[in-house]
């Protein structure tokens, strides 16, 4: 058998070519003995009539009259390692004999339009101006950014509403916190300053002026765009003078790279500085090709109106392409932009995440809402919601319900001022609850004293259902969650009215205990918690809170 024979069969892996060049040897050989054998060295081997070394798989076939009669396998031979390489014969460092892809493949960049290559670095010609996007024009000042988050700020006005003065963690700019468009990032500190490096001069383009950087036809334009101060947002006075352009790079815990320009005092310099400015960016375009993606949960069941949210791993970490999230059926379950999914209707919907060519999926299960009516803590049986109407419960466990007046039946709303209320506290005097007051449904009370006595007693921590602050009781699956929907009370100044106050810093619920041993005729004892304490306590009785019942 020739060398080139050998070729085509060194590396094979379908049975089709091993068939082949079977075929082109028998024909090769038919004038031979009658009999013969013959070995085929699959992985660069060549034909001999000995064992080939370790390492080395082959296969001896016998023919007969140049047909093949026998075949065997050497078993005892141990295959090959794996060969990592790059498998994409469209790659530059495609590698034949490779036959595991080790994602290492690098391609001829296509450099969009819009990208200028200056000192071996391609950069935007324009700044970013809404996330995502780039400014229509080179002499457009877009719009600002705090260093590694992604919400905008306009360039223009003194002030802004909502300025976080806090500042922005991270060792670098984020990919989820990507401004800049898909295939483009935030530039380094080297790649800064390389951009300094270059050929640069003071120019004014559309009455914006700024600096001209590079020679020839390869330049790009920064205009002297001003900043947002860390403090509280307010505009740089030196707008269309100075201008700064965010780096990715970090110097100390607080700062971080930025070019800056000065049309005034005519120079370009680096310099690290605090985060919380808001500043321009100038993107650089480096198409970073994702090779795997990954979802932190691949089955999810929520309950209709939850929601929870996905969070996908992309490798490389620095990849350049975004990830775009999509529901099958959004009547089931939706995702929005951050993987955030949420529960629509009873049903399977699958969301895919997918960063360039690669995805990752979650099967999302949504069950209808239906709570148990109880659960049973330290042997009492605990309402998993708050009485809403009298005689009803509420729908979800985070809602608050309604309020009540100690041993009254009108059921006050949990929210806003309400007219009509009853501010006499002693008219509602009485030792317990009475029978005929009763608010729960059939078959449920109000809890005693003791009882919840023995709610305190398990353990307990301070949390949020779906947006709502409040308590959540018990271990394991015997749990109820007490939304903190803070108490109604009446005001002396405006007999009649009544307001809500800490709703979302503390709860407080009846028992069916109306005073203190005598002591306190005026009061009943109820269960109150914040995020800091929780206990048995009194409470006016024409207070309004919260009921929680037990069977």
């Amino acid at each position: 058998m020739n060398r080139s024979t050998n070729n085509k069969l060194r590396g094979a892996k379908k049975l089709t070519t091993i068939v082949l060049g079977l075929c082109i040897a028998a024909s090769a050989l038919a004038q031979r003995e009658p009999v013969y054998t013959y070995r085929y060295f699959l992985w660069g081997g060549a034909e001999s009539p000995t064992k080939p070394p370790a390492g080395v798989n082959y296969i001896q076939v016998t023919f007969d009259r140049g047909n093949p009669v026998a075949y065997e396998k050497f078993k005892d031979v141990v295959p090959p390692a794996d060969v990592l390489g790059c498998m994409d014969n469209n790659a530059t460092n495609y590698n034949v004999l490779a036959t595991v892809d080790d994602g290492s493949c690098k391609y001829v960049p296509v450099v969009p339009e819009n990208a200028v290559l200056i000192n071996g670095v391609y950069w935007a010609t324009s700044n970013v101006d809404a996330p995502g996007t780039f400014a229509k024009k080179p002499e457009d000042v877009g719009m600002f950014y705090q260093w590694n988050r992604k919400k905008a700020w306009a360039a223009t006005g003194d002030y802004v509403t909502g300025w976080d003065n806090s500042s922005p963690t991270g060792d670098t700019w984020e990919r989820a916190n990507s401004v800049c468009p898909a295939n483009w990032r935030v530039p380094t500190k080297a790649e800064m300053q390389s951009l300094i490096s270059a050929t640069k001069s003071i120019t004014t383009r559309n009455g914006v002026k700024g600096y001209v950087f590079g020679s020839g036809e390869n330049t790009i334009f920064l205009p002297a765009s001003g900043d947002r101060d860390y403090e509280d947002g307010k505009l740089s006075l030196f707008v269309n003078t100075n201008g700064s352009y965010w780096s990715s790079s970090v110097e100390e815990p607080h700062t971080a790279y930025a070019l800056f320009v000065e049309t005034f005092f005519e120079r370009v310099y680096g310099f690290s500085y605090n985060r919380v400015y808001g500043r321009s960016v100038r993107c650089v375009y480096d198409k970073i090709v994702t090779t795997g993606i990954s979802l932190n949960i691949q089955a999810l069941t929520l309950t209709v109106n939850e929601n929870n949210t996905l969070k996908d791993n992309v490798t490389p970490a620095n990849s350049t392409e975004p990830t775009i999230w999509t529901s099958s059926n959004n009547a089931i379950a939706t995702v929005d932009n951050n993987g955030k999914v949420t529960a629509v209707a009873v049903g399977t919907a699958t969301i895919t995440a997918q960063a360039g060519e690669k995805t990752a999926t979650c099967t999302v299960t949504v069950k209808a809402a239906t709570p148990p009516d109880f659960v049973l803590i330290n042997g009492v049986k605990w309402a998993t919601r708050n009485v809403d109407k009298p005689g009803t419960f509420a729908k979800n466990p985070e809602d608050a319900g309604m309020f009540y007046q100690w041993n009254r039946t009108g059921a006050w709303a949990a929210t806003g001022t309400v007219n009509g209320w009853d501010n006499d506290n002693y008219s509602i005097y009485d030792k317990r609850w009475e029978q005929w007051n009763e608010v729960c449904p059939v078959g449920f009370r109000l809890p005693t004293d003791t009882e919840i006595q023995k709610l305190l007693a398990v353990e307990s921590q301070w949390t949020a259902k779906n947006g709502v602050n409040g308590r959540l009781f018990g271990s394991g699956d015997n749990t109820i969650f007490l939304p903190a929907v803070g108490y109604r009370w009446g005001s002396y100044i405006n007999p009649g009215v009544s307001n809500v106050s800490d709703a979302g810093l503390e709860g407080n619920y009846w028992s069916s205990v109306g005073d203190l041993n005598g002591r306190d005729s005026n009061a009943a004892r109820l269960l109150t918690f914040s995020g800091s304490y929780q206990g048995l306590g009194n409470g006016f009785r024409n207070e309004g809170n919260s009921v929680r019942c037990v069977k």
